[in-house]
């Protein structure tokens, strides 16, 4: 009986599948090595890390940036524990909005704003999205209870038709 198995699991993974997956591996591995070597991701980490190699370099911030404080010419920028200094025109900010910009970084650690957009209620909108997630659970847990004894998920009331 065990050599059934075994065998079964032998005609499924036939040379044909295996060169398959090998090559989608190759391709995926490629691509991120070319997406690395030809266009790579200059964060505000990178920039601050190293100031001379990326002045006046166009980076993209967004990745968890609040507005720390409002000032006359800018605003000051909360990435990572980070303060940066952004100067242009921003209207309407508030201290503590997540905006997600595009700006040009300068050597002393400023960004010079090109574009801003200020994700409105983004808190908000991520408990508001956790709702669905609560239903479909309750739902589950309503309508199956788990059996240890098959490791699996069984119905609570099965249909008798």
């Amino acid at each position: 009986m065990p050599e059934e198995s075994t065998n079964s699991l032998r005609t499924s993974w036939s040379p044909r599948r295996i060169l398959t997956v090998f090559g989608l591996l190759i391709l995926i591995v490629g691509l991120l090595w070319y997406g690395k070597a030809k266009n790579p991701t200059i964060t505000l980490q990178m920039c601050l890390a190293a100031p001379q190699r990326y002045d006046g370099s166009l980076i993209e911030v967004g990745t968890e940036a609040t507005v720390a404080q409002v000032i006359e010419d800018g605003f000051i920028l909360r990435q990572m524990d980070k303060l940066v200094k952004v100067v242009g025109k921003a209207n309407d900010l508030q201290v503590g909005e997540f905006v997600g910009l595009l700006a040009v970084f300068h050597r002393p650690g400023l960004l010079e704003l090109k574009k801003i957009h200020v994700a409105k209620n983004r808190r908000t909108k991520i408990w508001v999205s956790v709702i669905p997630l609560v239903m479909v659970l309750l739902f589950c847990i309503r309508q199956y209870r788990v059996d240890f004894r098959q490791l699996g998920l069984t119905e609570r009331n099965p249909c008798r038709t």
